[in-house]
């Protein structure tokens, strides 16, 4: 029902599946902050000290600078994993993506893997590979 409310009020630059799936992304994030907020009202009320609620969901932040590191360090590495992982994270279908840069899906696949392994290695350790 969201995103067919959003929808119909404003006017969109990409595919519709790609801004369906930031809508739902943006969503489930402000749910996350909203439970979390109320986690931590009812820690204080409690008379709970304000680190507990940080233990709760430790580093976040520190997941998301490393995620944005790790992205910058693969884009240096290698423009054409982090084009797909881009491209793939906004919502376009693989028919699509093989479109735009001329690939085909086998080898779509497997770049896609390749860009997971790496940035998952780079979550892990800190550095690629």
């Amino acid at each position: 029902m969201v995103i067919l409310g959003e929808y119909k009020s404003l006017v969109i630059d990409t595919s519709f599946t790609a801004w369906a799936y930031k809508v739902l992304d943006n969503r489930i994030l402000a749910y996350i902050k909203n439970r979390s907020r109320d986690r931590d009202r009812t820690a204080k009320m409690d008379g709970l000290p304000e680190k507990t609620a940080a233990i709760e969901n430790p580093g976040a932040n520190d997941l998301k600078r490393r995620l944005i590191t790790c992205l910058r360090k693969i884009c240096v590495a290698n423009t054409r994993y982090a084009r797909i992982l881009n491209l793939h994270y906004q919502g376009y279908v693989t028919d699509e993506i093989c479109t735009r840069l001329g690939i085909t899906q086998t080898n779509f696949y497997s770049i896609l893997s390749r860009a997971r392994s790496l940035l998952d290695f780079c979550l892990d350790k800190g550095e690629i590979e």
